[in-house]
C-alpha cells in the first residue's frame, strides 16, 4: 500500500509514467545475440582475467529501466515539471488495469506534474539516516564531511569542523 504522501501524488499528478522491465528479453533474440555471446566469453575468460559479471535478467532489466527513469526525470525537471519516483505499489493491479503482459515487471513509477502552490502537510514515510547509507572508502566506515565554508581563514589542519554523516 502506498504511504499517504504517494497516494495523493498518484491521484493528483498530471501523468503517472509506469516503467517496465522485460523479464524475457530472449524472445527478441536477434537483438540479444551479443549479450548471449558476451555471457559465454565472460564465463570462459573470467579464470584468465577480470571480467564483468553477467547479471540475472531481472537485475539487468531493473538497472536499465532505472537509468531510463533517471533520464526521464531530468528531462521533466528541466521543463519545470515536478516528479516523484515511487516504488512500493500494487504492481499486480497496475498490470491488470493497463493490461501489461506477465513477461514485464514494474520496477518503478514516476508521478509527473506541476508543483503544488501550497505543499500539503502529509506524514512522511520513514527513511534511513544518511549515516546508514553513505560510507567512506569501505562499507560501514562513516563519511566525514568537512565544512569548507565556515568563514575560518586560519590554516590549521584540525578537524573541528568535520561532521560524521
Amino acid at each position: 500500500m502506498l504511504g499517504p504522501g504517494n497516494q495523493y501524488r498518484t491521484r493528483d499528478a498530471s501523468a503517472l509514467a509506469v516503467f517496465l522491465a522485460d523479464l524475457e528479453p530472449t524472445k527478441r533474440i536477434e537483438r540479444h545475440t551479443a549479450t548471449f555471446l558476451k555471457g559465454i566469453a565472460t564465463t570462459m575468460l573470467s579464470n584468465v582475467q577480470p571480467m564483468p559479471v553477467v547479471e540475472p535478467v531481472q537485475a539487468w532489466g531493473y538497472k536499465n529501466v532505472s537509468l531510463l527513469a533517471q533520464t526521464f526525470v531530468y528531462a521533466a525537471e528541466s521543463n519545470n515539471l515536478a516528479t516523484c519516483i515511487m516504488e512500493g505499489y500494487d504492481s499486480r493491479r497496475i498490470q491488470e488495469i493497463l493490461q501489461i503482459p506477465d513477461r514485464y515487471a514494474i520496477p518503478l513509477t514516476v508521478a509527473v506534474g506541476y508543483e503544488y502552490e501550497d505543499e500539503k502537510d502529509f506524514e512522511r514515510t520513514p527513511r534511513l539516516d544518511i549515516s546508514e547509507t553513505v560510507f567512506a572508502d569501505t562499507f560501514g566506515k562513516p563519511l566525514l564531511i568537512v565544512d569548507s565554508n565556515d568563514g575560518d581563514d586560519d590554516d590549521d589542519d584540525d578537524d573541528d569542523d568535520a561532521k560524521v554523516v
